[in-house]
């Protein structure tokens, strides 16, 4: 079944408490960990091998992740923002929709405009 990005949003709203909840992973598990706040685990998925190594691959950077994340059986698909935070630790927020893509063309709209705050 097609999961879209309100569907995605209503899930994440539903179990974290939030459209963008915190993700983390860490050592060598394949864990993923979704909660409404840093230090808080509100659901868990194991992540397929090639979507853990695409985490892992992260630098200090925040940089965006594409993964197909598995809850209850239904499949979503989201983008993960984030950085290594450690060694072996990597954290950032979850969402439905690129959240970089999206800030930097907000930023390209307002840079095309010779707008100074002042009139």
């Amino acid at each position: 079944m097609f999961v879209d990005n309100s569907d995605v949003d209503t899930f994440f709203h539903l179990s974290t408490g939030g459209e963008h909840p915190f993700w983390s992973i860490s050592g060598d598990s394949d864990a993923l960990r979704l909660g409404g706040s840093v230090e808080c685990s509100d659901i868990a998925c194991k992540l397929n091998p090639v979507d853990a190594a695409k985490i892992r691959s992260l630098t200090s950077e925040p940089q965006e992740v594409a993964c197909s994340l598995t809850f209850y059986g239904q499949q979503y698909d989201v983008i993960l923002v984030g950085r290594r935070i450690a060694d072996n630790k990597w954290r950032g927020i979850a969402a439905a929709r690129s959240v970089l893509k999206t800030k930097n063309a907000l930023f390209g709209e307002v840079g095309d405009r010779a707008y100074y705050g002042t009139r």
